[in-house]
């Protein structure tokens, strides 16, 4: 059957017409749980680069480039007691840099690692050849230090780190503009995506909570 030419106008315009994308939704991004993190310290064992390193990644929220960014000139000690000590940090993709106090924990670390690196001029977070850690390489640390922390594969990758953090300083706060400051986000709807992450737990938590009153 042939088309008039009023019938092939109408036709065309119907298939030049932009269809509509579904909505696929995602699941919400993976992350560490406390005792991960624990676990993921404890498997790194005594190697004192990577225990300074993924500490300083999974209590700040560093994304893999952050970490090799990361200087001797950013680090810093401030005598007192106790002593403590603050790193810079400049995030990347339009996040917003700041100077962090480091906990006890972070500090003890990086006191451990530095009696071995020194505090000479140069990236802070160190290969053999004494260049900046790439992103590649702590993408392998990361999987082998999760691996045999029995951390599960979906989990063994740096940005479940940054999701750690986010997730920890909501739990904390409860303030999601907490958690915006402490990443760094420019927007806050980066940040609200932590909102889901807890609010699974307390669902989880209650759930439990009501299964043991049941039985």
């Amino acid at each position: 059957m042939e088309l008039n030419r009023s019938e092939y106008s109408k036709l065309s315009a119907s298939e030049a017409r932009p269809r509509r994308q579904r909505k696929v939704q995602k699941d919400p991004p993976k992350y560490l749980n406390d005792q991960e993190i624990e676990n993921l310290l404890k498997a790194i064992g005594s190697d004192a680069r990577d225990r300074a390193m993924f500490s300083i990644a999974a209590c700040r929220g560093l994304r893999a480039s952050e970490v090799g960014n990361l200087n001797m000139a950013d680090y810093h000690e401030v005598a007192g007691r106790p002593p403590v000590a603050h790193l810079m940090i400049r995030r990347l993709k339009g996040s917003r840099h700041r100077e962090y106090e480091l906990t006890p924990e972070e500090h003890t670390a990086m006191r451990a690692y530095l009696r071995i690196r020194g505090v000479s001029p140069g990236p802070l977070f160190q290969s053999r050849n004494h260049r900046a850690i790439s992103r590649r390489r702590l993408d392998e640390l990361m999987k082998q230090h999760c691996l045999k922390a029995g951390i599960p594969v979906e989990k063994a990758h740096m940005h479940a780190l940054k999701h750690h953090a986010g997730v920890h300083v909501l739990a904390i706060t409860g303030d999601v503009m907490a958690v915006q400051f402490h990443l760094g986000h420019a927007d806050l709807r980066s940040s609200l995506i932590y909102t889901q992450f807890t609010q699974e737990q307390q669902l989880a938590e209650k759930l439990k909570d009501w299964q043991r009153k049941k039985k």
